[in-house]
């Protein structure tokens, strides 16, 4: 398990993106400060970065913090706010061992990392990073406040996750997966055809789920220029982004699309047209998660 209390602003990079997807292909689940600016956390990274969790920061009261960022792109929220810390004022030594009080969605992210720990510890084997991040979500709390903007599934819940892995709650792994693919393609400029990029999915049984998860990164000088669609094994046409956003840079985003009508298995595509002159980009990556 990784726990990224850092953040900036800006789109996730194919560096950030690459080590992210080397890390969770190996098992790694990768846990993300949301970030501080009160600002969608699309325009975070690396917690806008697909096939993270990405953890907003709450008060003591259950509301979301006025400095955490929110959004779609939360997966999930922890205590943030006046987080008793410690410190040692050594420096290349230890020296004096003190505590202090902080506020920010670096004190909320090792939370849930602390609580994945523990999960990964009362598992029977180990579990798989979508493994992780259902549960967490499956098994969180409400806010008891209110989060204006998005707060993902709610606070963890250590005792419900833990349980959960026991065998004592809801399915730890539901056969939830991602799939993801990282390879850029050019999107040609004022082009009705468009590109496309392919993730193969097999070896599943049934239909997709109604709340698919398709996380979108388009790098991109003026999206309100783009087309975007997932398209189903079938040939079935899923509109994400349809040319708003005017000037705006980049799609960084994920969308939740009803899919159960579609087979899991087969060839799913993300195709993107640039249907303006002058501005071009390019797919960096996408994945989807069912």
């Amino acid at each position: 398990m990784i726990n990224l209390s850092l953040g900036g602003g800006g789109t996730c990079s194919t560096t950030y993106q690459n080590a992210i997807n080397g890390a969770v292909g190996r098992g790694t689940t990768v846990v993300v400060a949301a970030g501080n600016s009160n600002v969608n956390v699309s325009n975070a990274v690396p917690a806008n970065c697909p096939n993270v969790i990405a953890v907003a920061a709450t008060t003591s009261a259950g509301s979301r913090a006025s400095f955490s960022n929110y959004g779609t792109g939360i997966d999930i929220a922890a205590p943030g706010q006046s987080i008793l810390s410690t410190l040692n004022t050594g420096t290349t030594t230890p020296g004096s061992a003190s505590y202090a009080s902080y506020n920010g969605t670096s004190m909320a992210a090792p939370h849930v990392a602390g609580v994945v720990a523990l999960m990964q510890a009362a598992a029977a084997s180990p579990l798989t990073p979508a493994a992780v991040e259902s549960t967490l979500k499956s098994t969180a709390r409400p806010l008891p406040g209110s989060c204006s903007g998005g707060c993902g599934a709610g606070i963890a819940n250590a005792d419900g996750a833990v349980t959960a892995v026991q065998g004592g709650g809801p399915d730890p792994d539901p056969g939830t997966q991602t799939y993801t693919n990282g390879t850029d393609v050019s999107i040609p400029d004022n082009n009705s055809t468009g590109v496309s990029s392919t993730i193969a999915v097999s070896g599943r049984t049934g239909n997709a789920p109604s709340n698919a998860q398709v996380a979108v990164n388009i790098v991109h000088t003026y999206i309100g220029d783009l087309i975007v669609d997932l398209i189903a094994p079938d040939g079935s046409v899923y509109v994400l982004h349809n040319r708003t956003g005017g000037s705006a840079d980049n799609i960084n985003q994920t969308y939740t699309v009803n899919l159960s009508s579609e087979a899991l298995n087969g060839s799913w595509r993300l195709r993107a047209r640039d249907r303006s002159k002058r501005d071009t980009g390019y797919i960096n990556s996408w994945s989807i998660t069912f």
